[in-house]
């Protein structure tokens, strides 16, 4: 009976000794394992940066087109929401004209208020469609603040043959996006050389 108790012992004991040292490093460190695996599983993903997801596109302004102006340019500010939809648009009502040279004081006051509006009108209805995925910087805030360039080349200056819409997306110094957004850009390209 005595070697049965020791035979029992030497088989048992490393087991036993394997157990307890397993279930104190469990004990010791299950808080912490708990809360590492649940921070890993549900952290949310989080863009470092803010990024443009979508922007419309948008007809060139038909006024534009006929005044004796070469490019146009227009700013606005949008305030956008954490869930990166556009709140508000607010232009800043200043507009910049590249006038045709050949033909000075072509383009009356009244022409320019009715360009600037119609500038102001299209830009920021385009924007307000404008989608962004909220970066890590923005992700705190409830709100934020996006500046949107506008610069409008006409047919006859653009490299392209027809009408473009350049939009330049800036938040706080650092470009989000840049391009052009005119409708029909491949009908436009296809004729010209």
């Amino acid at each position: 009976m005595c070697e049965f108790k020791r035979n029992l012992t030497v088989r048992i004991l490393p087991f036993l000794v394997a157990f307890s040292l397993g279930l104190g490093a469990a004990i010791y460190l299950g808080s912490y394992g708990k809360d590492l695996l649940i921070k890993t599983v549900r952290q949310k993903k989080v863009l470092v940066e803010t990024q443009v997801v979508s922007v419309p596109d948008v007809d060139f302004p038909a006024l534009l087109a006929k005044l004796p102006i070469k490019s146009a340019g227009i700013k606005v500010r949008a305030t956008v929401g954490a869930d990166g939809r556009v709140i508000s648009v607010t232009p800043e009502h200043t507009l910049y004209i590249n006038a045709d040279q050949s033909r000075p004081n072509a383009t009356s006051i009244a022409d320019k208020m009715m360009l600037q509006n119609e500038l102001e009108y299209v830009l920021s209805r385009q924007v307000e469609g404008v989608v962004f995925a909220v970066g890590a910087d923005e992700a705190n805030k409830d709100v934020f603040e996006v500046v949107v360039n506008g610069n409008f080349v006409t047919p006859a200056e653009s490299s392209k043959g027809c009408g473009e819409v350049l939009l330049t997306f800036d938040s706080g110094g650092r470009i989000l996006w840049q391009g052009d957004t005119a409708r029909n850009r491949s009908a436009c390209s296809e004729f010209h050389f």
